[in-house]
């Protein structure tokens, strides 16, 4: 049975020639913003970025070791940072020795206490940012900075009170001169990371991906959870953000300058493909995505909203009911049909899947309880219903018949019979003298 499609409206197609519209810039206000240009001093412009990682030991634990384990979590990172590249960018962790210094626990415990108030009030004598500058100025002579991209300082506390996992991203201009590069003798440091107790892969390849260009994106409900590793601990990246590290190409991405108003907007995307996004921007300049991704080898939609001045900048709508969508709605079957995730301008209808395309409808809020929505919402559950018969009819559908097995002809034989000095010849399959005979 065939998928049941009433067009109740053709809206435009959006077209992916012209992109300009739907480079979202990036903010001035914000360090880090998933806007253009993606700054220079971030790892995203380097093709093959080095990582410096120095492992330091505090005073009160002499008896720290940077073990063969902590330096497997590094490269498990960079296996991680490949993956979610699509090999574009490979990075590589280069591994210093140990360096003694005369830090203590204490150091490290007040250091997280004072982390958000120095950082606020820009106050490098208790700031980490502060921290990371003094230790790279004192420790210059010891280190080789020669073609390193960016710098891990790798901390020894023994303190359930010093967790501290945070990147820092230096710029070239003096707009702010808390953010200058940091100084070594090799050249300037852009890009540098301050780990105590909490470097795990995972962590380490979230931070990293803050020296890339990205940003945080956890700290609401409507983050998106499990569709990127900026916002959960699953080794994933929305679309959109891949797009904006060059790690998607323009023929993935759809653009249409500004949502219409007063009418329905249909968008189809192939579900042959890992990951495409559809930018737009509603009347009053909200930005709008739908994208889909790949997520464990599963496919999820997402719809949500772009805002480079808040933190989190993503807000994902679901449906108001049931909550689909939340962290992405699963298209790997027909159930998605139908499923309504809402926005406060744009609403969007899933109104059909069939031969790996995905159709979807941009309602806006205007059209709310039209006439014209009414139809779509009807057209959706009867390609539901269809989509349903058809899985059951295949899944009923009677094996076919067993064709009998044809049995080879038995062998014949033949055996010679004695009787007296006359011999004879039987063959057959089972050849048997007659009486009176013996077999020779």
């Amino acid at each position: 049975m065939s998928l049941i499609i009433i067009s109740v409206l053709m809206a435009p197609t959006a077209q992916a020639d012209n992109l300009a519209p739907c480079r979202i810039k990036a903010s001035e206000r914000q360090t880090l913003s998933l806007g253009f240009p993606v700054r220079d001093e971030r790892l995203a412009k380097v093709s093959k970025p080095k990582i410096l990682v120095v492992p330091f030991q505090l005073k009160d634990n002499p008896d720290f070791k940077f073990t063969d384990a902590m330096k497997k979590d590094y490269l498990y990172a960079e296996e991680y940072l490949s993956f979610l590249s699509g090999n574009v960018s490979t990075v590589e962790f280069v591994f210093a020795d140990t360096i003694k210094t005369d830090f203590t626990n204490l150091t490290m415990e007040t250091l997280k206490v004072n982390q958000h108030t120095g950082n606020s009030k820009r106050d490098e004598s208790i700031s980490t940012w502060g921290f990371v500058r003094k230790m790279v100025t004192d420790y210059d002579s010891q280190l080789d900075f020669s073609g390193i991209s960016g710098v891990i300082l790798h901390g020894s506390s023994t303190s359930s009170n010093s967790f501290i996992a945070e990147a820092m991203t230096y710029r070239k201009d003096l707009q702010d001169f808390y953010f200058r590069p940091l100084v070594t003798n090799e050249g300037p440091i852009m890009n540098a990371v301050l780990f105590d107790k909490a470097e795990t892969s995972k962590t380490i390849a979230h931070e990293v991906l803050h020296l890339y260009g990205l940003t945080d994106l956890y700290g609401s409900a409507t983050a998106p959870g499990r569709l990127s590793l900026m916002a959960g601990d699953q080794l994933s990246l929305l679309t959109y953000e891949k797009w904006i590290l060059g790690w998607l190409p323009d023929a993935a991405v759809q653009c249409l300058a500004t949502l219409p108003d007063n009418r329905i907007q249909r968008l189809t995307l192939d579900l042959k493909k890992e990951g495409q996004v559809f930018i737009s921007r509603t009347a009053k300049g909200t930005i709008l995505m739908v994208e889909t991704s790949t997520f464990k080898k599963r496919l999820y939609l997402a719809f949500y909203s772009l805002d480079n001045e808040m933190r989190p900048p993503i807000s994902l709508f679901a449906n108001s009911v049931n909550g689909l969508g939340r962290e992405g709605l699963p298209l790997e079957s027909f159930v998605a049909i139908g499923v309504e995730l809402e926005g406060p301008e744009v609403s969007l209808l899933v109104s059909n899947i069939q031969n790996s395309t995905l159709t979807v409808d941009l309602i806006p809020a205007s059209m709310k309880g039209s006439l014209e929505q009414s139809e779509l919402k009807s057209t959706s559950q009867l390609n539901l219903k269809a989509a349903i018969a058809a899985s059951e009819a295949k899944t009923t559908e009677p094996a076919p018949a067993k064709v009998d097995e044809v049995k080879p002809a038995a062998k014949k034989v033949t055996i010679n019979c004695q009787k007296g000095k006359k011999i004879i010849k039987v063959t057959s399959v089972n050849p048997k003298c007659p009486a009176g005979y013996r077999k020779k």
